[in-house]
């Protein structure tokens, strides 16, 4: 999630108890684990569709984003470098989902298609990278692990366009997968918010103009991360009967004066029943 607020692209224990991932099919899983404030990761991946589990071993959220390094100047210092000096869209970098903001002793399930390359793995909630929460990785053409060319099977579709989600008002509560897409002509993210009782969007809201410090006043339940046009991501989520709300943080233009995407309508409220 990048901030609303400080960036160029902006996104409770009880609560997550109730509102915990759709249980991942067999096969073989990659494990990424948050501390506070770094990451274990392997040291590769395979090339193609990736089964990603992020484990939130610490005691504040977090996520993983998966940027893919487009030049040789692109490395986990040199874009945590670019990103204390403000610059939150190295020209080095483009990133291709992974799995979103993660309650503390929680996991999130996603599927990201990876080419071979070299990528880092962030976490943008709060000051986290300004930490220097971001991990190197190699994915390999010849892969260390199995990593299939299919699919996963999705019973739901959230579209990202500009500015809007494409996505159901009401849909079944319970387990589900969901493929999101964008395809819009900007990066998008989008992280599945619980409204629960007396809560509403504008409490998120306010909270991450506020600088992300501490827990949310809504409990995220999935998301698949920051997108480039045209990327795609498959994320597991439990929803529980309730309120939900969708909303992606970038700024319009990725400009640090621009416009959130959720104030030009990219924000979308459905019921679980």
């Amino acid at each position: 999630m990048r901030l609303a607020t400080g960036a160029l692209a902006a996104a409770l224990a009880l609560a997550a108890a109730s509102c915990r991932k759709a249980t991942a099919p067999e096969g073989p899983v990659v494990r990424l684990v948050a501390h506070d404030f770094t990451f274990d990761v392997p040291a590769s991946l395979p090339a193609g569709i990736v089964h990603l589990r992020l484990v939130n071993e610490g005691s504040d959220m977090h996520e993983a984003i998966l940027t893919r390094m487009t030049s040789d100047a692109g490395t986990a210092e040199r874009y945590v470098e670019q990103w204390k000096a403000g610059n939150s869209w190295p020209d080095f970098a483009a990133d291709v989902g992974g799995t979103g903001l993660t309650m503390p002793g929680d996991s999130s399930d996603a599927w990201v298609r990876l080419i071979p390359g070299r990528y880092v793995v962030i976490c943008t909630k709060g000051d986290h990278l300004d930490r220097g929460m971001a991990m190197d990785l190699i994915v390999r053409a010849g892969p260390t692990i199995t990593a299939d060319s299919t699919p996963p099977a999705a019973d739901l579709e959230l579209g990202l366009v500009d500015y809007a989600f494409t996505f159901p008002d009401t849909v079944r509560a319970g387990a589900h997968r969901i493929h999101v897409t964008n395809r819009g002509t900007e990066p998008h993210e989008m992280d599945i918010l619980h409204l629960s009782p007396g809560k509403e969007v504008a409490d998120w809201i306010a909270w991450a103009q506020g600088g992300e410090a501490g827990m949310p006043p809504l409990t995220p339940v999935g998301g698949g991360g920051d997108i480039f046009p045209g990327g795609e991501v498959w994320m597991s989520v439990n929803l529980p009967p309730g309120r939900y709300a969708i909303l992606c943080a970038i700024r319009q233009g990725q400009h640090l004066g621009g416009t959130p995407h959720h104030a030009l309508g990219m924000l979308h409220v459905f019921a679980a029943k």
